[in-house]
């Protein structure tokens, strides 16, 4: 398995997009990648919700960008949709579930309900559509567990990389 440390060191510059996350376990991994950040020259941008994310603990400097969004719905689906055509010569980073479109991205995981056949409520089965659809932007996925990489690997045919944060 790999640390974010190692997954960092494979580019320059780093655009996070987490505008669906909301939770204090997102906030851990991302400061996990901010202080790696800060600790090399990558230059991070990290763009959240207002209210989406606590980063308290992260402060911008010369290397890191925090930008915030409205916590609008129509503007995280705006920009679920065309974030990638406004940095399409970045390497983006998506933490959350749900790809972006019509980019080429890395995708983090943190549900393993979208790999798990024994749930499927009907917010599931949309959510596993959703997913199914924009993998096709998707060049490489990360889960944080061998378990959420076996499941996914039953169910796609994309490369898939534990990556563990400290």
């Amino acid at each position: 398995s790999n640390t974010v440390q190692s997954y960092l060191t494979l580019v320059e510059t780093l655009v996070i997009y987490a505008l669906n996350i909301k939770g204090q376990g997102t906030s851990q991994v991302l400061k996990s990648f901010a202080d790696c950040a800060s600790e090399s020259n990558l230059r991070l941008e990290i763009h959240v919700t207002k209210t989406g994310i606590r980063l308290s603990e992260i402060e911008s400097n010369d290397n890191i960008a925090l930008i915030r969004y409205s916590e609008n719905l129509f503007v995280r689906l705006f920009y679920q949709v065309f974030f990638g055509l406004f940095y399409y010569r970045s390497n983006i980073l998506v933490f959350g579930d749900l790809p972006i479109l019509f980019k080429k991205h890395h995708l983090f995981c943190q549900n393993k309900l979208i790999f798990d056949n024994r749930y499927s409520n009907f917010k599931i089965r949309l959510f596993r559509r959703l997913f199914r659809f924009g993998l096709r932007w998707t060049s490489q996925v990360l889960v944080q567990t061998k378990h959420m990489k076996l499941d996914f690997q039953k169910l796609y045919d994309k490369p898939v990389k534990i990556v563990r944060h400290p």
